[in-house]
């Protein structure tokens, strides 16, 4: 959610809109839409893994990392067995378009062998 904008930080604000202006002419997406993006491909790891194509210890591994990450918030109080529950959850869950959506992207990327 926006924060409201503050009268006394104008050259800043001017500064970023201009930033993100240069960005979308660009075509390069804001750290919002990467986040997003990161979490449908950890979405659709946890679904492979699940159906056995794709290492359940990794998905395991990711659920566990970001539970941390989650628990150790500077300036929220969160859980760490209520954030286990909240990834689990999210990770089992999506609307169906955007499940769809990230299926048909997912079968876009080309796989290449792990380097040995």
């Amino acid at each position: 959610m926006p924060r409201p904008a503050d009268p006394g930080n104008e050259r800043a604000q001017r500064a970023t809109r201009e930033s993100r202006a240069r960005a979308a002419s660009v075509g390069r997406p804001e750290a919002s839409f990467v986040d997003g993006a990161i979490s449908a491909a950890v979405f659709l790891f946890a679904q492979a893994a699940d159906a056995g194509k794709a290492d359940k210890l990794v998905k395991e591994l990711l659920s566990e990392l970001a539970a941390a990450i989650l628990a150790t918030h500077p300036s929220k109080n969160f859980d760490l067995a209520e954030s286990r529950r909240k990834i689990a959850a999210r990770l089992a869950f999506r609307k169906v378009d955007d499940h769809k959506r990230f299926v048909a992207a997912g079968r876009r990327v080309k796989r290449k062998a792990p380097a040995a």
